[in-house]
């Protein structure tokens, strides 16, 4: 399988291509908003690298652990 990601600045290509997609049965997948350029790629990177500040992880775990212990869960009984 091949991936590909199209710019398409006029709206009625896009309109003209959607059918042509459709009968090749080719799914697509719409992206309202693209990536802009390689420096706000980067900067989400950043912002993904640095994660989360959880001071006390074991005590967040635990505290996770007991919020679910009462949820109900679908077809288990």
């Amino acid at each position: 399988m091949t991936h590909l990601l199209l710019e398409i600045p006029n709206k009625a290509d896009v309109d003209f291509l959607m059918p042509l997609l459709r009968r090749l049965n080719i799914s697509v997948l719409p992206q309202d908003s693209p990536i802009q350029s390689t420096e706000e790629l980067a900067l989400l990177h950043v912002i993904i690298d640095a994660g989360t500040e959880l001071s006390d992880d074991e005590s967040f775990i635990t505290d996770f652990e007991q919020s679910r212990q009462d949820r109900a869960l679908p077809f288990r009984n």
